[in-house]
């Protein structure tokens, strides 16, 4: 016979938490993050992990030619590339919920929405 145990008075209720993900969010490069980290996430990812074609001389990205600017398309690449899954958001990449191309802190100019926006859900 299964005995069940009754919740003593000093139990703690267990609590289910909901709440709603963002439709569209995006892993882009830390603000804070060293040049030199960035770089080793890009040359990480380009390293057979992501198509890194567009942020080479002449692809549709390279403009802004800055290492933020590189690695955050890299980094979304790869976060897009699996589905969104926090764990992809991976190096010196953060996850945001704002469009980064409006409120991307490097970009000079601004970020082309093509680039930090690909592939987003």
């Amino acid at each position: 016979m299964e005995q069940h145990r009754r919740p003593t008075a000093n139990a703690s209720p267990k609590f289910l938490l909901l709440f709603r993900v963002p439709a569209k969010t995006w892993c882009i490069a830390n603000p804070l993050a060293r040049p030199a980290a960035l770089q080793r996430d890009i040359d990480s990812l380009c390293n057979g992990i992501v198509d890194c074609s567009s942020i080479q001389p002449g692809g549709s990205c390279y403009n802004p030619n800055t290492v933020a600017d590189h690695a955050s398309v890299a980094l979304n690449l790869n976060y897009k590339n699996h589905q969104s899954q926090q764990q992809f958001c991976t190096g010196d990449g953060f996850i945001t919920v704002s469009n980064p191309c409006k409120n991307m802190v490097h970009s000079k100019p601004p970020c082309k929405p093509s680039c930090i926006t690909k592939g987003h859900r």
